[in-house]
This record gives C-alpha cells, sequence and structure tokens, in this order.
C-alpha cells in the first residue's frame, strides 16, 4: 500500500476504541508491522461527505472530534455541520496540537485537524482557555490545537470565558493556536485574557501562529500579556500573535497590552517569512482595521 491508499474496515461500533496490526512479509519471510490505536467517530446524524456531512449538536460531538484527531486520524474529506449554538459545561482538550519553540516559532504539525468544520453561524459559548500538551507537541489552547494544510474552519463565532494564569511557551489562539489551513468568517469575544509568562507566548484573538489564510474574522476579546524578560520576548495580536502567510479582511475591537518585552499589533503582533516546505512562503496582511487600544509598559 502507498501512503495514499485507504483501507475500510465495515461493521465498527461507534465512540469505539480499537487496535489494528498492520503487516507487510519480507522475501526472507520475517513479518513487520506495527500496532495503531484509533477510536470510531460517533455521530447519530450525517455521513461526513460534503452533501451529507456529520451533525455537531452537542459537547460530546466536539470531544469526539479531538478524541479522533488525537488518536491519530487527522480527519480528511470528512465534513461537520454544527446544528445548533453549544454551551460547554467543561473543558475541551484542544483539537490536534503542533510544536512550537522560542527559535523558529514554528516546528511542525504533531497532531491536526485536515476536514472541513463549517458552524454554519452557531457559537459555541462557555468556552474556557484549557493548556493541554499532547505527547510530541508544545503547550497550546484554543478549539482547535492545530489546523492541518487542508483544514477549514468557518462560519463559527466562540465566546471565551476570562482567563488569568501564567504559563510558559504556549501558544493562544481561541479558533486555533497553529493554522495552516484556512479560517474563514470565524469571530471570537467574552471575558478578558491575561497571560503572565517567564518565557515567549504566543497569544492571538483568533489565532495564535498562522502559516495558512484567515479571512473576514474579527476578534471582540481583550488580552494583556506579561513576558516578564528583558530579551525575547511574547507575540501578541488582535487577529493572530504571529503571521507567516495571509490574513485578509479581518477586525480587532479588542483591547491589546503588554509589559515588559513583547511584540505586539492590533491585527497582527509578528509578522515575519519563515520558508517551509509545509506552507507557502508569502506574507500578506490586507484590508485589515484595529479599533482596539493598543498600550505597553515596562518594568
Amino acid at each position: 500500500l502507498n501512503d495514499s491508499s485507504k483501507v475500510f474496515i465495515e461493521g465498527l461500533k461507534g465512540a469505539t476504541s480499537y487496535s489494528y496490526h498492520a503487516y507487510a512479509v519480507t522475501q526472507s519471510g520475517t513479518y513487520v508491522g506495527e500496532t495503531f490505536n484509533c477510536m470510531t467517530l460517533n455521530f447519530s446524524k450525517g455521513s461526513g461527505t460534503s452533501t451529507d456531512p456529520y451533525r455537531v449538536e452537542t459537547q460530546q460531538d466536539l470531544e469526539a472530534i479531538s478524541q479522533s484527531v488525537w488518536d491519530g486520524n487527522d480527519l480528511s474529506g470528512c465534513f461537520f455541520r454544527m446544528e445548533n449554538d453549544i454551551r460547554l459545561t467543561s473543558n475541551i482538550i484542544p483539537i490536534g496540537g503542533g510544536n512550537i519553540s522560542p527559535s523558529t516559532v514554528v516546528k511542525g504539525i504533531v497532531k491536526g485537524f485536515n476536514g472541513i468544520f463549517d458552524g454554519n453561524n452557531k457559537t459555541i459559548s462557555n468556552f474556557n482557555l484549557y493548556f493541554y500538551q499532547g505527547e510530541g507537541s508544545s503547550l497550546s489552547t484554543g478549539l482547535f490545537g492545530c489546523i492541518s494544510k487542508n483544514g477549514v474552519v468557518k462560519n463559527l463565532t466562540i465566546s471565551a470565558l476570562s482567563y488569568h494564569d501564567s504559563q510558559s511557551l504556549a501558544c493562544v489562539g481561541i479558533v486555533a493556536a497553529i493554522n495552516y489551513g484556512a479560517i474563514i468568517n470565524c469571530h471570537t469575544d467574552g471575558g478578558d485574557i491575561y497571560i503572565s509568562s517567564p518565557g515567549n507566548d504566543y497569544a492571538g484573538g483568533v489565532v495564535g501562529i498562522n502559516c495558512g489564510y484567515i479571512y473576514s474574522c474579527t476578534n471582540k476579546i481583550s488580552i494583556f500579556l506579561e513576558s516578564g524578560i528583558s530579551f525575547g520576548g511574547g507575540h501578541l495580536g488582535g487577529i493572530t500573535a504571529v503571521n507567516y502567510h495571509v490574513v485578509k479582511g479581518c477586525v480587532n475591537y479588542g483591547q491589546l497590552g503588554c509589559k515588559d518585552v513583547c511584540n505586539a499589533g492590533g491585527i497582527v503582533g509578528t509578522s515575519g517569512y519563515q520558508e517551509r516546505s509545509d506552507h507557502p512562503a508569502n506574507n500578506t496582511i490586507e484590508d485589515c482595521i484595529n479599533y482596539g487600544e493598543l498600550y505597553a509598559n515596562s518594568t
């Protein structure tokens, strides 16, 4: 089988964990293989196609998507559509995760969402920033920890709770911590966010670090970042903390504040060029407006 091959197994139960063993027989007759674990999705409505998407109706549906991605299924080719507003009653593990570092900012995708998620102009409310670090991933928080290159999240509003705490080398984006795909017509509002850190943090109202596309998004959340260091510092942006590709048609209304060393901007905190094979090599910020107050102070 090559990398693009797919194997379909019938008769599996929904929301059930399975282990399977894939192996090959060498010319000498020895077996070479590996065991994988996965969890099946359990949606009572929809088949996951573009014309019949999986219907997302509850917090449990969101958790099932997250569990599937962390089990190693990037959900390529799967379509999801919210059918109603969802008020969360507990923390949700971010859907996927990536890897960042102070020197390279983006090191790659660890577990990424590669499907199509249509919020259908619905709202996820009572969202709490839940920092999660999966195996091999950096500490991050957002509804999506990492959106892969072909992943799309669109037509969604997220209303977040206030958050005041300390984190180090964390990536914060209410919609997505790290984005390689496309985020379209997504909006964030709710309480204020205050993060103090002894090192580099990345905090954006919509996305933490963007290596893909952000179109027609707005942020109304106020964010304050205290880096606590005298060199390097954090990154803070109303739409995205760091941008390596395209931000277009976005508006920030949220107040933004920095203490000590921090790169901050109403739309983008840090805009840079990073040549990588897994995302395009250009940097665009176009047709964006900042209405939010931006301030900084140093001790």
